[in-house]
């Protein structure tokens, strides 16, 4: 935001920064369900509204099923942060993919979760 001030007829400019909490940037669709087919890639994409901008290292993706566990990008997952947009790939998937990954993003100004839910294309649990 530019905030205007006014100082004996002149108008200053200041940029005035507020603070938010990552969440779902308006901008974009969150598709919280997503569906594929067996031994093709799945992207599970989300799109923040945050300031300040999470760091990558501030944005954690995890699979869950009794317990949460933290991923890493290796040979089967891909992991990609850039600015306000991370996403998780699913090289190949199998059946063992399927199920609820979370992802956790944070900055100064606090946390968001965000479920998401990959199925077999045309059974979503």
């Amino acid at each position: 935001y530019i905030l205007y001030v006014s100082q004996i007829h002149e108008l200053t400019p200041y940029i005035v920064h507020i603070s938010g909490s990552p969440r779902p940037s308006p901008h974009s669709s969150l598709h919280a369900n997503v569906t594929t087919v067996l031994d093709q890639p799945a992207v599970l994409r989300f799109i923040a509204q945050a300031y300040p901008v999470p760091l990558p290292t501030d944005v954690i993706w995890q699979r869950c099923n009794s317990t949460c566990h933290t991923l890493q990008s290796g040979a089967r997952v891909n992991i990609s942060t850039y600015g306000l947009e991370t996403n998780l790939t699913i090289i190949r998937v199998t059946t063992t993919d399927f199920g609820v990954y979370r992802l956790n993003i944070h900055n100064d100004a606090g946390t968001f979760i965000q479920d998401f839910t990959l199925a077999a294309q045309g059974i979503l649990h």
